[in-house]
């Protein structure tokens, strides 16, 4: 099965928990959605990863200004370390849930694809504040 996703441009649009942010496989996917989302994931990592290591404490920042944002609260964005850092977590956190090396050489993968995306995405805003 192929994941299909589309992803909404709300640029200054003021965000509502109905507000459509994306589908997902058709699956219209809400700012109240995505909240839930990201509460799950903190607890998660809270409950299973040690926070004082870097690499958790950043995604749990990332994660807390997504929270921000969605909830209209001015701040800045997440960085591409911190981003990336999400990337890996979630990586991890697949993995700990794979049933097969196949399954995390495809979270690898996934994982090498969406960081390129987000040096890429740093790259093209760092030139265009030039």
């Amino acid at each position: 099965m192929v994941n299909k996703y589309m992803i909404y441009d709300l640029t200054n649009q003021k965000l509502y928990p109905t507000t459509v942010l994306g589908e997902f496989n058709n699956q219209k996917m809400t700012v109240s959605h995505m909240l839930t989302i990201i509460e799950y994931y903190v607890k998660f990592i809270k409950q299973h990863f040690d926070v004082n290591q870097r690499q958790y404490s950043l995604t749990l920042i990332a994660l807390r200004i997504s929270r921000l944002r969605l909830n209209n609260q001015n701040c800045r964005k997440p960085t591409a370390e911190q981003l990336k850092c999400v990337v890996d977590v979630f990586k991890e956190i697949s993995d700990m849930h794979a049933q097969s090396e196949i399954t995390k050489q495809e979270n690898e993968t996934k994982a090498n694809e969406l960081k390129l995306v987000i040096d890429l995405i740093d790259k093209i805003q760092k030139e265009r504040q030039k």
